[in-house]
């Protein structure tokens, strides 16, 4: 761990959610000087990918995973446990599935890399998991009970990532600019963008991601299994996204914000 006098934790579930989620953020904060960290909680291995499966398809998205953090500059960690999968019976009614592990598990173990790695700041998915994951939905639960519950260092905040419907309709309007329907998109063609996102006003922290759009998208690229990146930014030149989202959208979990919106994940924070 590196002598900064700020660091940042993200729980995040899968290779690639932080490349297609908080990516520009996490880069931004690297760049300010934080010494930010990555936590993935599972290996990848229920995604869709053309000719690979299973262990690997594990192994594929852990390669991609650690290219990924290059581009980002973050330090990488990973808990490896089982992809639950996104609507897959077969996936999720695995014994070893994210899904399945032990409540309490779960929150200890990251509990553990909180006092080992002792983060100002946390960061997960949204209690929606943003759209309907079951791993997301997880991975939040458990990061919120381990914030909760961290001792004896505490966190002095938690954020959690979420996108503004405004946000969505853009990205709904980008993809159709290219041919593509907004309302099937993933691998599968099981997530409806257009019923994704929160109201614009429950949205406490702006950050102007900008400057790190380059690097975001190198970062999504390499999850090259995963077609390089979300679908309503992957065929966008790097100018055109700085124009159409220039900024990553937050929620302050705790402690609640009651101030005017944040434009920092470390605003007022030594």
């Amino acid at each position: 761990m590196s002598d900064s006098p700020l660091r940042l934790l993200a729980v995040l579930a899968h290779p690639d959610d932080e490349s297609f989620g908080p990516g520009g953020s996490l880069a931004k904060a690297v760049t300010e000087g934080v010494d930010v960290h990555l936590l993935t909680v599972t290996d990848g291995a229920a995604g869709t990918a053309e000719g690979l499966e299973g262990a690997e398809l594990a192994t594929v998205r852990t390669h991609e995973l650690e290219g990924a953090a290059r581009e980002l500059g973050v330090t990488l960690h990973r808990l490896d446990h089982r992809d639950s999968g996104f609507h897959d019976e077969v996936a999720g009614s695995h014994e070893k599935a994210f899904v399945n592990v032990d409540f309490e598990q779960l929150v200890g173990e990251i509990g553990e890399y909180i006092q080992r790695l002792r983060p100002h700041v946390v960061l997960t998915h949204d209690e929606t998991g943003g759209y309907g994951h079951p791993d997301h939905v997880r991975c939040h639960e458990a990061t919120l009970a381990a914030f909760r519950s961290a001792a004896p260092w505490k966190p002095q905040r938690l954020y959690c990532e979420v996108s503004s419907d405004r946000w969505m309709k853009v990205a709904a309007a980008s993809m159709r600019l290219f041919g593509k329907d907004p309302t099937a998109v993933g691998e599968n063609n099981d997530i409806d963008l257009t019923k994704v996102g929160v109201p614009a006003s429950s949205i406490t922290t702006r950050v102007d991601i900008r400057g790190q759009w380059a690097a975001k998208k190198a970062a999504q690229a390499r999850h090259e299994s995963q077609g390089g990146g979300p679908p309503h930014t992957r065929y966008l030149p790097v100018w055109m996204l700085r124009v159409l989202f220039p900024t990553e959208t937050f929620l302050r979990v705790e402690p609640a914000s009651a101030g005017p919106r944040e434009t920092s994940l470390f605003e007022g924070l030594a």
